[in-house]
């Protein structure tokens, strides 16, 4: 008895879909139409350009916000640091200042503190202080303005002294906690006395009467936000 070989069938093609011809009543404009659908569709999102992020441009009003944030942070920082020691004192004032002004502060032993595009500033700083053990009145006191053998070598001296409330009114800066004078070189000596070995600066929270010292707050006193766009040179 013969037995047929079974049969063998085709192995089917991997299944492919064809695109549908455009009906034969579009016109060309139909036409073209769809096939950019069609090619649009199968553009991936990697392929697609990224779009540019619009550029941002701050207004004056959140400039201002900006730098009055950055005051609060470093007057915080500052606030911190202060204490009854005068190193920990002097290095929080240098701090604040060089942040303000974007200067870089020098090497240990130089004749100055910070230096920004070559100009050479000195700073320091007091706490409120009583002129004598009874009195009223308080005062910032500056020591060592020239340094411990009278060598320091500087293009301006900035003073920093905590405010006192009683005579917000005589300050420039409103926002502020302390008060900052800026003083070029050739007129520290107008307000330098000696005190031993040293020279000194001592100021009254209040500037009254007519003596050379209410010329520190009329013409060298600053606010911070002055200070930060101070031109020296």
């Amino acid at each position: 008895m013969l037995v047929r070989p079974p049969s063998r069938t085709p192995k089917s093609a991997p299944f492919r879909v064809k695109p549908k011809p455009a009906p034969a009543f579009l016109g060309q404009a139909d036409r073209t139409a769809e096939v950019n659908t069609e090619r649009a569709l199968q553009t991936t999102v990697s392929d697609r350009p990224a779009r540019k992020k619009p550029e941002i441009k701050l207004t004056p009003l959140v400039q201002h916000l900006r730098n009055q944030n950055k005051l609060l942070k470093l007057e915080l920082l500052f606030h911190n640091l202060i204490a009854h020691q005068t190193m920990i004192t002097g290095v929080s004032g240098e701090m604040i200042i060089a942040t303000a002004i974007e200067g870089q502060l020098a090497s240990y032993g130089a004749g100055y503190d910070i230096r920004k595009n070559g100009i050479k500033i000195e700073v320091k700083t007091s706490g409120l202080r009583k002129h004598s053990r009874f009195s009223l009145s308080l005062c910032w006191s500056w020591n060592k303005i020239l340094g411990e053998n009278g060598r320091k070598d500087y293009d301006y001296l900035i003073l920093v002294g905590k405010k006192d409330p009683r005579y917000s009114a005589w300050y420039k800066d409103k926002y502020s906690h302390y008060v900052y004078f800026c003083i070029p070189q050739d007129e520290v000596h107008n307000f330098i006395v000696k005190s031993g070995r040293h020279w000194m600066i001592q100021l009254s929270s209040r500037s009254l009467g007519r003596n050379k010292y209410v010329r520190l707050f009329r013409k060298f006193q600053l606010s911070y936000k002055e200070l930060i766009t101070y031109r020296f040179f």
